[in-house]
């Protein structure tokens, strides 16, 4: 009986260090599948130019938007934070955001993509009806003015954004006159070859 309990016991413990090597070994599959895998790197590129720093501020500023819906609602159904319908919405969203942030990434990088896709324009139309219900029962919220030093914060923030604008503007103003002069240079020279072989 010692025997076989001995003997069972060495098998217990070879088929326990075999399972801790099979973990072990399942986790380094794991990290070298990680560290081999590739990833999407996004550049968003956000001060290349005028328009690309305009469509990565709308980004910005829409899911701070949908954010804030969050608050007013919460304020204008008269509904805790915790509620179900909060969470749900909440989760919604974030399954939402994750396909729209891809279509919308697309749209800005790719310069075949001349148009939003679908899920976008949705996203867009629901955050539109959120905002919308806040407004038709706001009566008795939201009564009280901004405070002086939010205005001030406020002035602030768009002061900034119209400093960068200018910025990119001349930027983007001088990279057309540069490209206006290298083909107006190439159909200068062009016309001139034209004529030496008449």
């Amino acid at each position: 009986f010692f025997f076989f309990k001995q003997k069972t016991a060495y098998e217990m413990l070879r088929s326990l260090v075999g399972s801790e090597m099979c973990i072990r070994d399942r986790g380094q599959n794991a990290i070298e599948f990680l560290r081999n895998t590739t990833f999407t790197r996004t550049e968003w590129h956000m001060f290349s130019s005028t328009k690309r720093f305009w469509l990565v501020m709308w980004y910005l500023i829409f899911f701070n938007l949908v954010d804030l819906s969050n608050f007013f609602l919460k304020f204008v159904v008269w509904l805790p934070a915790d509620h179900v319908v909060l969470k749900t919405r909440i989760c919604l969203w974030s399954l939402v955001s994750a396909m729209t942030t891809r279509e919308y990434y697309e749209y800005i990088t790719d310069s075949t993509n001349k148009r939003l896709a679908p899920l976008t324009w949705i996203a867009h139309a629901i955050l539109f009806q959120e905002y919308l219900f806040t407004y038709r029962n706001k009566e008795g919220e939201f009564h009280l003015p901004f405070p002086p030093f939010i205005k001030s914060v406020w002035i602030l923030i768009f002061v900034l954004l119209g400093l960068v604008t200018a910025y990119l503007l001349t930027k983007d103003v001088k990279r057309w006159s540069k490209s206006l002069k290298s083909k107006y240079h190439k159909f200068k020279t062009a016309g001139y070859d034209n004529k030496k072989l008449k």
